[in-house]
């Protein structure tokens, strides 16, 4: 493994990192809102229908919320071991997640059930980036400190956290390994948030159409 795979794994199960997905950062047997790679009896999809073609992502985390929608429980077993690949670099993890970002916006607009709070908050994210960088550029150009401040001051919450998570990583993870967490981790919520917002463009763009939004894939 080199040294960005290590800090991939790391940062993609962290709970700064995806926010608290309890399959991937860990947690104890009982009921949750996704599981990877999921195994259901053949009664479940005749009863609930497939998984939905018109997602080119998240067609498994949308058949989980399906199926809770619908008052069924989606059971996370620890105890069951998978072997899961993950990118192998930087440029390959950013790629996946401006995909992802876009597809969770996709996927809310043909299941708003499905839709949670972590998946477009990066997209807030990088909208945040934005304003605070209009407001230190104009605060420069017009010689004003209160708007740098105030820049700095919405900013400080994220990189704070961003901070401390990384220097803890150093307790967890080899020396290199950790010294390039934190730059994995602002890229990978920059990258994902861009995704949101590329999504939110399709669809005032006139993307929703090509989704057949109201047809869900049936059994």
């Amino acid at each position: 493994e080199t040294v960005a795979a290590k800090a991939i794994a790391y940062v993609t199960s962290h709970w700064f990192g995806v926010g608290g997905a309890s399959f991937r950062c860990g947690a104890n047997a009982g009921p949750a809102d996704t599981v990877a790679f999921g195994a259901f009896r053949r009664e479940v999809f005749d009863q609930e229908g497939l998984f939905d073609e018109r997602l080119l992502r998240n067609q498994d985390y949308e058949f989980n919320s399906r199926l809770r929608k619908n008052g069924r429980v989606v059971w996370l077993d620890p105890e069951i071991k998978v072997i899961y690949y993950n990118q192998a670099t930087i440029n390959g993890l950013l790629k996946q997640a401006f995909g992802t970002g876009k597809w969770n916006v996709l996927t809310a607009q043909i299941a708003p059930y499905a839709a949670r709070f972590r998946h477009l908050a990066p997209g807030a994210f990088v909208l945040g980036l934005l304003v605070c960088f209009a407001l230190a550029l104009t605060g420069a150009l017009s010689g004003s400190l209160l708007l740098a401040w105030l820049a700095a001051a919405l900013l400080s919450p994220y990189f704070g956290t961003l901070l401390v998570v990384s220097a803890l990583a150093f307790r967890r993870v080899e020396c290199r390994v950790a010294i390039l967490t934190p730059l994995v981790f602002f890229a990978y919520h920059a990258t994902y948030g861009a995704g949101v917002l590329k999504g939110i463009l399709l669809l005032i763009g006139g993307y929703r159409k090509h989704l057949n939004v109201g047809q869900p894939q049936t059994a």
